[in-house]
């Protein structure tokens, strides 16, 4: 899909991440995220997001508890 210009949405982390609300350093990509890029035809357009609150949404162990606050941040473009 990235070869024809088509959007690829990624979870770098693979994995559940316990949120720490303070959390502003720069995590490492995955190898396989590195590799999509690399590996493209052309450099493709990065959209980077964050979120906030989605353990308490669906929390392990537990259902879906509605009416809980997220927070989404999403950065500028990198190209």
């Amino acid at each position: 899909l990235m070869k024809e210009g088509k959007w690829v949405h990624i979870f770098p982390e693979g994995r559940i991440v316990g949120g720490d609300p303070e959390w502003g350093q720069r995590k490492r990509l995955k190898w396989g995220v590195s590799r999509l890029i690399l590996e493209s035809t052309q450099p493709p357009l990065l959209i980077p997001l964050m979120h906030w609150g989605m353990d308490q949404v669906k929390p392990l162990h537990k259902g879906i508890q509605l009416f809980q606050s997220v927070q989404i941040a999403i950065g500028d473009p990198i190209k």
